[in-house]
């Protein structure tokens, strides 16, 4: 095994190539909260958080698994990104749906 593919082997980089159910469940999470803070109007460090939890990882393991020589993982992390994305944008409208969209004063 080359030093590269076992960088991708590494287990936490390892989650961020293969979408699992704990994935959705960041990426809902995600979505409702970051929606919830814009429409609060408290958006000071919560929609960063959002990014940084769903989509910075996802984006960074395809990077490395690319630069890895590992096309394959790097699909991968591109199909998480994806996920995590779609994800955040349907929970942000449903939670818009449920709570409406109009900000406190």
């Amino acid at each position: 095994m080359s030093r590269y593919l076992r960088t991708v082997s590494e287990p936490l980089l390892e989650e961020r190539v293969e979408p699992g159910w704990y994935s959705v469940v960041v990426a809902l999470a995600a979505g409702v909260s970051g929606t919830i803070a814009l429409v609060k109007q408290k958006v000071d460090t919560l929609v960063g958080t959002v990014a940084a939890l769903a989509l910075v990882p996802a984006a960074a393991a395809a990077a490395i698994a690319f630069m890895s020589h590992d096309p394959l993982r790097g699909v991968g992390g591109l199909e998480l990104l994806a996920i995590n994305v779609g994800l955040i944008i349907l929970a942000g409208m449903i939670t818009v749906l449920m709570i409406g969209s109009e900000p406190s004063s």
